[in-house]
């Protein structure tokens, strides 16, 4: 055979397996593809149910509250399930930023100070959600409050800093 047909043939031969070559990387390639696009959809299946569930759960736990008297329990079953009592099953928690919440022992729900921000997106809503808060601590209960509040953080004012050292001049 002649050494320009052999060299012909050897071309040939290249070319088609550098087709081949291609076509397997191709057919890797859409694997890879299709593999990585049904992980994102099965993620994003995954997360659509734990938010439904947590949305479900949190339902679930707002009805119960809303269900609930706070109040402490009283004579018979009645008062065992339902707080029949008239002291209210509630304490009042200080936690270590100042921040006071009166909490229900029997179902467990808190009431917060709503944000400032609320005041101005919400007026309607920041007031409704005030006074519930301050009903709530109103609560009469002999429960005894609790805290974590060893000192308290203040925001950092230099003005304070320069009349805390004119004060200690003044009394040097």
């Amino acid at each position: 055979m002649p050494k320009d047909k052999e060299s012909a043939n050897l071309d040939q031969e290249l070319e088609a397996m550098e087709v081949e070559m291609k076509r397997l990387q191709l057919i890797h390639l859409r694997h890879t593809v299709e593999k990585e696009t049904q992980q994102r959809a099965d993620i994003a299946r995954i997360h659509r149910s734990q938010q439904l569930t947590l949305e479900q759960a949190r339902e679930a736990e707002q009805y119960r509250q809303s269900l609930c008297p706070h109040k402490k329990g009283g004579k018979n079953s009645d008062g065992i399930n339902h707080g029949t009592a008239m002291e209210y099953s509630v304490f009042t928690h200080t936690y270590a930023t100042g921040e006071v919440v009166p909490m229900c022992t029997r179902c467990m729900k808190e009431w917060r100070k709503p944000e400032d921000s609320l005041k101005r997106s919400d007026p309607r809503a920041y007031k409704a959600q005030m006074k519930e808060y301050i009903e709530a601590l109103k609560f009469p209960t002999d429960n005894e409050p609790s805290g974590t509040q060893l000192f308290m953080v203040e925001p950092y004012n230099p003005n304070d800093a320069v009349a805390a050292a004119e004060r200690e001049l003044a009394n040097a």
